[in-house]
């Protein structure tokens, strides 16, 4: 599984660890700002609305009177399987609920098989490597983590639940590395372990720092736009420095507008950041519309943004 080295391969070399930890922190910054912009607008629209709401009715604003804590018990009705029995409208909709937890499951590992399938054939076209059954399907299975993050995201699967789907993920890898093995005896077993880990280990850690409940609502998307902009603005840099005609033209503009050559690189940048960013900007409009149409939900916006996250961290190489 293991390829030559080309100029482009060897220029991209430590490019992913730096873009990471640039979206990474600006991202984070983002999201702290955003969330506490829009925590501000909130109380100024509900003390705004209040105080209009109460002058309308009074004439003036009278003082807000004094709350005791747990004035009144709170009352949950708990719908379960041993409780529908017998209840015929009870049972209908555990049964319904059931059936939906299952549909949705069962959607995520088919588009997650899809996503997984497309992934791993870029690799081998980006790579010149040989499409041979058993590599395909080991690299499938590599790109179907996210799968198992999507589910638990999904319909909430208790810690048992968490454990169960991971271990029958990786009893399912270790089935076709070992065939995988038997097939070539001189590949090394910690080169699987090796690719497991560079192509899912970068985007969960990402994800465990953005699913946080304190930037949860925006991080995961946030990060995408982050992540987008931050790999233009490196991607700019690199296929200039490996064009020859773009190089010149590039040095041509410096010395015609009397550019040292750092700024010359940070304009660079700044480019294939913007250019980058219109696109995450246009994905991030098309999700505002669709969950203003009531087509996406919150529970769907934060499951697409770890898709769109594994896709772009595995497409930077």
């Amino acid at each position: 599984m293991s390829q030559r080295s080309d100029p482009l391969t060897v220029a991209l070399t430590g490019q992913l660890p730096i873009i990471l930890i640039v979206s990474t922190i600006l991202a984070f910054v983002a999201s702290y700002l955003l969330l506490r912009l829009y925590r501000r607008a909130v109380i100024k629209s509900m003390r705004r609305r209040s105080r209009s709401d109460i002058l309308e009715t009074h004439g003036y604003i009278a003082p807000e009177p004094e709350h005791r804590p747990h004035d009144g018990a709170l009352n949950f009705a708990f719908i379960t399987r041993d409780s529908t029995y017998g209840n015929d409208v009870g049972a209908k909709l555990y049964g319904n609920a059931t059936r939906r937890r299952r549909l949705t499951v069962f959607v995520h590992i088919i588009a997650g098989s899809v996503f997984a399938a497309t992934m791993t054939t870029a690799f081998l076209y980006a790579g010149n490597l040989e499409f041979l059954p058993f590599r395909f399907l080991y690299l499938i299975w590599v790109n179907a983590w996210p799968v198992v993050i999507a589910v638990n995201l999904a319909i909430g699967l208790s810690r048992r639940g968490r454990l169960i789907a991971a271990a029958i993920y990786f009893f399912a890898g270790t089935i076709v590395a070992a065939i995988l093995m038997a097939k070539f005896p001189g590949l090394p077993f910690g080169q699987l372990v090796y690719l497991w880990l560079d192509y899912n280990v970068p985007a969960t850690l990402l994800l465990v720092i953005f699913l946080n409940r304190r930037i949860r609502a925006v991080g995961p998307l946030v990060l995408v736009f982050m992540l987008l902009g931050v790999a233009g603005a490196s991607l700019a840099v690199t296929l200039t420095g490996n064009n020859p005609q773009l190089l010149k033209a590039l040095a041509d503009a410096r010395s015609a507008i009397g550019l040292g050559p750092t700024s010359a690189v940070v304009v660079l940048q700044m480019l294939g950041f913007a250019v980058f960013a219109v696109v995450g900007w246009l994905i991030l409009s098309t999700l505002r519309q669709l969950y203003i149409a009531k087509s996406i939900s919150e529970q769907s916006l934060t499951i697409d943004a770890v898709w769109l996250l594994f896709g772009i961290v595995n497409s930077i190489g």
